[in-house]
């Protein structure tokens, strides 16, 4: 099957397009967006759709980034493609707000292609006009094996071996998904395209760089020629598990509600945020952990929570203690009184690489410092082993992944670390209690956390999972400051 056949038949299965869309496609220059674009122009008349462009330059390679964008403008120019050009100094934007590089691009990308979205839907709406408009992103099937193996490594769920999803709810489609890199460098071969190359997808300096270029090449020649369809097959199947499981969330999620009183406007009764808890403790324990996923979502807490969040907050439901709170990150918790749970938020300061920054709650009277943090390259840290105790450095792309944002403050019920050197999770009141620090001490140690989740106790230790390695590549530095 020819690689216009297979994105035809998932624009039908996943129902990316309809008639008369206004499909915005995300054009680099390179095999990828370029195949993409010329697919979808093949079959434009067919779909009746109308097809834009947006490139980014992200200034990060001097005239080689010039060069792509003339290639672009040029190309779109051939195919009578409209194209919008955004220019952004992507490494200053890192800088300033902290991201790596790669985070900060995919930032100023994403905003280029919902901006151009929301003018196309402003257009439409004073034309009356009811067609819709979507964003096209040109990752293929080996980014979805990329991504799954990635996540598998981190740990993940089932939700994380979804993977790339090929519609979300914002737009955003991914009609290659199921075409392979070989296949689209030789659908650029066989249709005299000449794609930009971007080098520094072929430098070992990130994480998915060294997958794609080491470790997936390996496992084919070694284990499984066929290893990327077995991972994309992996993430449908997970797709499929995922959405059946989700469905039965939601209606076991309804059921655990309670009802409040008739409004006296509407006569009508209103679903509570609250959860019986008697309810919530009959349903299995992976619905349970959904509900308390969707009970988070809906009060607007879409990331960052980890399968050790879920598994102590499931703990808590099932004990029954009460009072107790279950921490997870931004500031959101699961409180549980009176046979009710909840999720209530007080959020919390984030990390924005300022010079100083206090991130603990006013609330905490108890620590009289603040964190300084600074992200740095792996070789402009000195040696780890001779930092003095109050300065200390993690990985920043595992924090980001699992533990942001950061807060300064001290201990609190259910708090737990993992101690450098350890595989598995120790209670904070243990270990104080076997590094023998006295009672009294343990309320006024500073430390660093997300949600539950202890990456620093000052002067003390740090969190294995977030200590830096070999294959770290932006370094989060924390200095606390007790001078203030």
């Amino acid at each position: 099957m020819n690689v216009i056949q297979k994105v035809k038949n998932t624009v039908k299965e996943y129902e990316l397009l309809s008639k008369g869309s206004f499909v915005i496609v995300g054009l680099s220059g390179g095999p990828d967006s370029l195949c993409l674009v010329s697919v979808l122009q093949t079959i434009k008349e067919e779909l009746s759709i109308n097809i834009f462009a947006v490139h980014v330059n992200h200034q990060l390679r001097g005239e080689a980034a010039d060069r792509d964008q003339v290639f672009v403008e040029n190309t779109c120019a051939a195919m009578g493609i409209p194209c919008h050009v955004v220019t952004c100094d992507v490494a200053a934007l890192a800088k300033k707000e902290g991201l790596s590089t790669e985070d900060a691009g995919r930032k100023v990308r994403y905003q280029a292609f919902f901006e151009e979205k929301k003018r196309l839907e402003k257009e439409l709406k004073e034309e009356n006009s009811l067609k819709e408009v979507v964003i096209a992103i040109a990752q293929n099937q080996n980014d979805q094996a990329e991504t799954v193996l990635m996540r598998l490594m981190r740990g993940t769920g089932l939700d994380g071996l979804v993977g790339i999803e090929y519609k979300r709810k914002d737009g955003v489609i991914r009609p290659l998904l199921d075409v392979s890199r070989a296949e689209v460098e030789g659908y650029c071969v066989e249709n005299h395209l000449e794609p930009c190359i971007d080098h520094t997808n072929l430098q070992t300096v990130y994480t998915r760089n060294r997958i794609r270029l080491e470790l997936l090449p390996y496992m084919e020649q070694n284990f499984n020629p066929n290893v990327i369809a077995a991972f994309t097959r992996l993430a449908k199947v997970a797709a499929e598990d995922a959405s059946y499981l989700n469905d039965v969330s939601e209606k076991a999620w309804k059921s655990c509600r309670l009802q409040e009183k008739k409004s006296e406007k509407t006569n009508v009764l209103k679903k509570s945020e609250i959860v019986d808890l008697k309810e919530l403790r009959k349903q299995p324990k992976a619905i349970r952990k959904r509900i308390i996923i969707l009970m988070l979502k809906e009060k607007g807490l879409l990331q960052n929570v980890s399968a050790v969040h879920l598994e102590h907050a499931d703990q808590l439901v099932r004990s029954g203690r009460q009072p107790c709170v279950a921490e997870f990150p931004n500031g959101y918790r699961l409180r549980i009184t009176y046979d009710k749970a909840e999720i209530i938020c007080e959020k919390s300061i984030t990390l924005n690489n300022k010079k100083a920054n206090k991130m603990h709650l006013k609330k905490e009277y108890a620590l009289k410092g603040e964190i300084k943090e600074k992200l740095v390259r792996q070789d402009e840290v000195s040696e780890l082993k001779k930092m003095k105790k109050n300065i200390r450095a993690f990985d920043y792309n595992v924090v980001k992944e699992n533990g942001m944002p950061l807060v300064l403050r001290t201990r609190k019920a259910g708090d737990f670390i993992r101690p450098l050197g350890m595989n598995g999770t120790k209670k904070l009141k243990n270990y104080f209690i076997d590094q023998k620090i006295p009672k009294e001490l343990r309320d006024t140690i500073p430390l660093v956390a997300c949600g539950s989740e202890i990456l620093w106790i000052v002067g003390e230790a740090i969190n294995e999972k977030y200590k830096v390695t070999s294959k770290s590549e932006v370094i989060l530095l924390l200095e606390y400051d007790e001078r203030i």
